[in-house]
């Protein structure tokens, strides 16, 4: 199976280098891009693969998934078009 193109924000980009700086001035920077690492690898190696592992919230209509053993919660859409060759 094909992993989908993945577009991350410009929002997404800002909001994890403000983290990651933060991060690293409380943590160091070991732990800081450790929780970096993961929040990327979350994306490219489960997201990208499968965008359908949980629901659209209800009020916000994107998928609420957050990063075992980190402080981030990712938030995204996908679309359900290109979800439709991966099960036929």
């Amino acid at each position: 199976m094909m992993p989908r193109a993945v577009r991350l924000s410009k929002t997404f980009n800002d909001q994890l280098v403000e983290q990651i700086d933060y991060g690293e001035r409380r943590f160091g920077t070991r732990v800081a891009e450790e929780k970096k690492e993961r929040v990327l690898a979350t994306i490219e190696m489960v997201l990208a693969h499968y965008p359908a592992i949980k629901h659209p919230h209800p009020r916000l209509g994107l998928v609420v998934y957050p990063v075992y053993d980190t402080p981030f919660i990712i938030l995204y859409d996908y679309d359900d078009r290109e979800l439709g060759y991966i099960s036929s």
